[in-house]
């Protein structure tokens, strides 16, 4: 019985990353999911992406692939709206009438919550993960003039090392 505008819908997909929010997405805007993934995969094309594929808009299907390179012409193409830009380099959000907020899984721009991950110049962007990819992570960074993006993907995340997530450790080691 709860209520969200689009505004919050997109929040719970970006920070979080909630499926159900990329679900509720896929059909406010393509209709169907199979209609939403469709844009998507023609999006990807009119952007030179090559080698990637969208069988739905959450992300979980083992379906779905792409590369590190196309992930960077995705990113710059999201980063060029101001308020995609904006909300991924947020820490958290809550939504209106919603009692706790949606926080950024991003934890290199989050100095609370990143704890041994927060990255001072980090500015952005999204993570990712599933069994089949492994942990994910598109990042930037910038330092003076200088701006970077990083594309973490296939990153371990096993227990005997005490579950480092090496997406971001490996972005930070990058950026360094």
């Amino acid at each position: 019985g709860e209520s969200f505008s689009a505004r919050d819908i997109i929040h719970g997909v970006l920070l979080p990353s909630g499926c159900e929010a990329a679900q509720i997405l896929s059909y406010y805007v393509g209709g169907t999911p199979e209609n939403f993934a469709k844009m998507m995969n023609e999006k990807a094309q009119e952007l030179g992406c090559k080698d990637t594929y969208f069988a739905e808009g959450h992300g979980l299907s083992d379906e779905n692939y792409t590369t590190a390179n196309d992930m960077v012409k995705i990113a710059k193409y999201a980063l060029s709206n101001p308020e995609f830009a904006k909300i991924v380099s947020t820490e958290y959000y809550t939504a209106s009438g919603y009692s706790y907020p949606f926080i950024n899984t991003n934890y290199l721009i989050d100095v609370k919550n990143g704890r041994e991950y927060y990255y001072k110049y980090a500015t952005g962007v999204k993570t990712g993960y599933t069994d089949a990819s492994g942990k994910c992570l598109v990042s930037t960074a910038k330092k003076g003039d200088d701006e970077f993006m990083c594309v973490a993907l296939g990153a371990p995340y096993p227990a005997n090392d005490g579950y480092i997530n090496h997406a971001m450790t490996d972005s930070v080691d990058l950026y360094e």
